[in-house]
């Protein structure tokens, strides 16, 4: 049923492994309880009645339990604790049954997956706290995404490379490319699996912001030296 023009939430499933016999089962998110033994050829009945979640952990023990896993994943909503690796073999996953993907990432870890999307857009801050994990080490990350956050979140978005810069790349010819790429002080002869034009300027888009926000770290830390020298006087 829907209230206000908005579906009401479906109850929140977590793809789990027994501990003993190593089972794939889902786990109620919301009191721990197990639903049903995971089999991959119902999820799509599944979903119907719950939001389904996983993390990269679980997915990949889930691949080696039911090969069918790799061809419901359109069925999941959650991928939660993904390794850079893990999120290219979802899109991989997604593209076998003919899906289109569109991926969101902070262009650090995820440059893989980005490239492996149909559409791929990068993130300078990242996502804050919003993806960090529950268990023992979730403090640690959190605060070190606060920390990250804290370093790039005045960083003017205009820092990363623009769109008509980029658009002005594409009709450049190929060894004026490689000269801005080494005007960042980055060789592109240490790549030679890059010969397309389109790879040469994705590879010019993120040098040019890993040293953006490396100025930006910079300035700060210059900053925060001026501010202690200041504080001790």
């Amino acid at each position: 049923g829907t209230q206000s023009g908005v579906a009401d939430k479906k109850p929140l499933l977590m793809l789990e492994q027994h501990p003993t016999d190593n089972t794939m089962y889902w786990q109620s998110y919301h009191d721990d309880s197990m639903v049903e033994t995971f089999v991959a050829e119902t999820v799509p009945e599944l979903s119907k009645r719950y939001d389904l979640a996983t993390t990269g952990k679980n997915l990949a023990n889930a691949f080696e339990y039911d090969a069918g896993t790799k061809k419901v994943l359109w069925y999941f909503k959650i991928f939660a604790r993904m390794t850079p690796d893990a999120k290219e073999t979802v899109i991989e996953c997604l593209h076998s049954v003919g899906h289109i993907c569109l991926m969101c990432g902070d262009g650090a870890n995820d440059v893989g997956a980005l490239k492996q999307a149909d559409v791929g857009v990068a993130l300078l801050s990242g996502f804050g706290d919003l993806n960090v994990d529950k268990g023992e080490d979730g403090n640690k990350k959190k605060k070190e995404a606060e920390e990250k956050q804290k370093k790039l979140g005045s960083l003017n978005p205009t820092a990363i490379v623009p769109r008509n810069e980029l658009e002005a790349l594409k009709v450049m010819p190929v060894m004026f490319i490689k000269a801005r790429i080494k005007a960042l002080g980055v060789n592109p002869d240490k790549y030679p699996d890059l010969t397309e034009k389109e790879d040469l300027i994705e590879l010019y888009r993120i040098k040019a912001t890993e040293v953006a926000i490396a100025k930006h770290e910079q300035k700060n830390k210059v900053a925060k030296t001026k501010l202690t020298k200041v504080e001790l006087q």
